[in-house]
């Protein structure tokens, strides 16, 4: 059981830096609109 929470864990940060890599992408192609 502890192997499959550390691995949920694992997933759960992979997920939060794709949503975080999606931010900056769209932060950066709104900086470009407005230059």
């Amino acid at each position: 059981q502890q192997q499959l929470k550390r691995g949920r864990r694992r997933r759960r940060r992979e997920i939060e830096t794709e949503i975080e890599a999606k931010r900056l992408v769209g932060f950066a192609s709104m900086t470009l609109k407005q230059g």
